[in-house]
């Protein structure tokens, strides 16, 4: 066998075949739409980059115009000459809308572009449109859309006194809903296949809690329910109370946020809502106060209805995360996470660790409060004896956490015996620090480790793992430390992590 000839003339073979060139020119014309279709994706607005595409030949003009898909999406920075013929050159192809007054090349053809865009309403199938002011005759357009095709819409308008509401009776098909400065009918049906919910007030046009709740319960397929904004308090003047009905049942609900300025309407809007598959929680209000006694009962009626779902979504074996920030306080589990943000105060953590995990759950604390006081810094783990903490984080505390390890460096009085270790279970510690504290770390470890005396103390498990970052000066004096720390870690049969500036 000549294997020399063979690859000779798979060589000529190669090298002819290499000389065979495809002009884009060739391409078919389904397959060239697709790739002008694809081109023009990054380009927003895009109407400009359509029409320049048209005049780059007589065949790709001749495509461009053929393919109805290439000139059905429209945003406000379009010029309006061209939405007027992205009207006509997309036919009946549903139509992709974004329209925001602050993006517009000429603000003053407002009135003129939205028209244009109304009378093909019918072929909408996203749209969002913000603005500010809107004629009245395209106010009441907007605000009944007759839009069979539409599936996500998010409508910001603004008028000094909205004289009518939103009507969904024509939205057969609409998911997604985010609405602002427009109230809506509340008693319509036509929402009943809504996914997500976004609603926006301000003071001339905030519901009723009643007319929410009754609004809420008319969407039996709602995902997703956020609300900024006001409630409308009652004509006496006193402050939002539950309405008499019961509780709105909300069976598919996974996120739920509420932000609002007042605590009281946080707390109204919340309680009157159930929702058994709920994972992301959001509650934001003016909760003031240090005083858990105050907060307790506030806390309850808020959160209280979702400590059932967080224990049952609780994966066996897993920590529950708890972090205390300095604008909010979160929980956290592998399905759920609850979020509380204002005006915080320090007995929110203490609250949830206090009522929210069993007893045979183990806790991670990361506090990052920016508190002056040591001492509320460690109350959080000082007023728990029993809670089993098992990882604490100190990533943010503004002493570098030095209060909490002088904390735990010794017995304290308890209540069924005379002394006893705090955090005895305590297994893993991350600290973010001063490399002053070092030291102070370094004689938490050997007093945890080796104390025997106190009587009948018993005492704590050994540390597993210590991460630590410190910051400073003092290179010598810090590197000697963490060896010393190194040391003390692998006498423990543990390890210790020194994390990187």
């Amino acid at each position: 066998m000549n294997v020399t000839g063979m690859g000779f003339k798979h060589r000529h073979q190669l090298s002819a075949n290499s000389q065979v060139t495809t002009s884009i020119q060739d391409l078919p014309t389904e397959l060239l739409a697709i790739i002008l279709f694809h081109s023009i994706q990054a380009f927003d607005p895009c109407l400009k980059r359509v029409e320049e595409l048209s005049a780059v030949s007589t065949r790709w003009r001749e495509v461009v115009k053929g393919t109805p898909k290439l000139w059905s999406r429209v945003a406000g920075g379009d010029p309006l000459h061209l939405v007027e013929r992205a009207m006509h050159e997309s036919k009946d192809t549903p139509l992709d809308i974004d329209y925001d007054i602050w993006k517009r090349l000429d603000p003053k053809k407002t009135d003129r572009y939205l028209s244009v865009l109304c009378d093909h309403m019918n072929r909408w199938k996203h749209a969002s449109i913000d603005v500010s002011p809107v004629p009245k005759g395209l106010f009441r357009t907007l605000a009944a859309p007759i839009a069979p095709r539409l599936e996500r819409m998010k409508l910001h308008l603004s008028l000094s006194i909205p004289t009518v509401n939103f009507q969904a009776a024509m939205v057969p098909l609409l998911r997604e809903l985010d609405i602002y400065g427009i109230p809506l009918e509340w008693e319509t049906d036509g929402l009943r296949n809504l996914h997500v919910f976004k609603l926006t007030t301000r003071r001339e046009c905030e519901p009723s809690l009643s007319e929410l709740m009754k609004l809420l319960q008319s969407l039996p397929k709602l995902e997703e329910f956020r609300f900024q904004g006001y409630l409308r308090p009652p004509e006496n003047g006193s402050n939002p109370s539950p309405p008499s009905h019961d509780p709105v049942t909300l069976p598919h609900l996974k996120r739920l946020a509420i932000q609002t300025e007042w605590s009281a309407e946080v707390i109204d809007i919340s309680s009157c809502l159930r929702a058994p598959a709920c994972q992301d929680i959001a509650l934001e209000g003016d909760l003031m106060g240090d005083d858990l006694s105050v907060l307790s009962s506030t806390l309850a009626r808020a959160v209280g209805h979702f400590i059932p779902i967080i224990r049952s979504s609780w994966v066996p074996g897993e920590r529950l995360i708890v972090l205390a920030d300095t604008d909010s306080t979160r929980l956290l589990t592998s399905n759920i996470k609850l979020t509380i943000s204002g005006d915080i105060s320090i007995a929110i953590p203490h609250w949830l660790m206090d009522n929210v995990p069993n007893k045979e759950s183990e806790i991670a604390l990361d506090i990052r409060l920016s508190s002056d006081s040591a001492e509320q810094l460690v109350s959080l783990v000082s007023l728990r004896p029993l809670l089993c903490l098992t990882r604490l984080v100190l990533s943010g505390a503004d002493d570098g956490g030095s209060s909490v390890i002088q904390y735990l460096s010794k017995p304290a009085l308890a209540v069924d015996q005379p002394y006893k270790w705090p955090l005895p279970r305590l297994s893993s510690i991350v600290i973010r620090c001063y490399e002053g504290c070092l030291a102070s770390l370094s004689s938490m470890l050997r007093v945890r480790a080796n104390e025997v005396g106190h009587g009948n103390v018993t005492r704590p498990v050994s540390l597993k793992t210590l991460e630590i970052k410190a910051y400073g000066k003092n290179q010598a004096g810090g590197e000697g430390l963490k060896l010393e720390l190194e040391s003390l870690m692998k006498g423990m049969g543990g390890s210790l992590t020194c994390l990187d500036d």
